[in-house]
């Protein structure tokens, strides 16, 4: 539950929608999206090595879409920049 103080912080509340709106992926054509801490890690690129997905039980998973070889970077798609929805 979130207090009523956690409420009125603009601050709290402008930080905790910029990190749910820059790390959340959209999990499917409903406009659900998913928040995976996992993918932090990862870096943006228009050519990517990682896909995730989610199983029936909720579970993010992340691999790799061909062999990568060990100390490379490993990037998803953050989106489209050029488009501001």
């Amino acid at each position: 539950m979130i207090s009523d103080q956690a409420k009125r912080n603009r601050a709290l509340t402008k930080w905790a929608f910029s990190a749910v709106y820059t790390r959340s992926f959209p999990l499917n054509d409903r406009g659900d999206v998913l928040i995976a801490p996992l993918a932090d890690m990862f870096n943006h690129g228009t050519q990517t090595e990682i896909e995730i997905n989610v199983d029936e039980e909720g579970n993010c998973c992340a691999y790799t879409t061909y062999d990568v070889p060990a100390g490379s970077e490993l990037r998803i798609s953050y989106g489209n920049p050029t488009n501001p929805a």
